[in-house]
This record gives C-alpha cells, structure tokens and sequence, in this order.
C-alpha cells in the first residue's frame, strides 16, 4: 500500500489492514484476480487495542504497532471500517468489484454466477469446506 499505508499507520497506530484474500472481476475486461483485500480499519471508541492478546487466534489483519495479529472476531467487533481499499485491474488498469460469492458463499442470499472473461458465460460459485 505504499505511502497510503505510511500515512494511514502514522494517523492511527492502532488500525488495521485486512489480508483476507478476494476475489475482484475487472469492470472494464472481465478478468477475475484472487487479491488481498487491504482495507483500513481504525479501532472502534473506547477500545484499547494494546490490551489484546492477539496470537491466541488465526488472523485475517495486522497493524501497525509491531504488527500484531488481529482476529477476525476482533476486526469485526472492535474495528471499524476507515477506507476500502479499491484494486485496480493487473491486466488494462481498469476498476474492479468483489465478487462476493468467491469468499461468502455461506450467505444464499448473494449472487452465485459470475460471468466468465473468455466466452462471457456463467461461471456457478459452489460451497466447500476445507478443514485441519
């Protein structure tokens, strides 16, 4: 994130950034990228970050301050969001969406087709499970 990210851990020390990976289809091309998501986040009022113990839990974020680990509970709890992160396509440089099926694919109510880059056909989202 380059001098955004500098600027944004020198304003709030305490923030965030999310991992998560994505999935993002170019608006312009149609290509589809498996991406990090990148949005900022800032902690929630009256919330003490340094008070966490962060390497109980698996991790979708770090921050600033040493790079703590930040849980998805906590990121979703205690953090707010501060700025999306907009990714742009590796491919001609044009505007993306996430495509919300790729990584919510829990939720029924989301739209499970995406549209293929090459022949423009529907591509079906399909649930699995992946465990240890």
């Amino acid at each position: 994130m380059g001098e955004q990210g500098k600027e944004f851990f020198e304003a709030f020390p305490e923030g965030a950034i999310s991992c998560e990976y994505i999935v993002v289809q170019c608006n312009e091309c149609g290509k589809l990228m498996n991406v990090p998501k990148l949005d900022l986040y800032v902690p929630k009022e009256g919330y003490d970050a340094s008070k966490q113990n962060k390497n109980t839990r698996w991790s979708v974020a770090f921050s600033g301050k040493g790079y703590d680990y930040v849980s998805p509970c906590d990121l979703d709890r205690h953090y707010d969001l501060f700025e999306q992160y907009n990714h742009k396509c590796s491919s001609c440089n044009g505007s993306t969406t996430v495509v919300e099926g790729f990584t919510d694919s829990i939720d029924d109510r989301i739209n499970r087709y995406v549209q293929c880059p090459e022949c423009k056909s529907p591509l079906e989202i399909l649930s699995f499970g992946n465990w240890d």
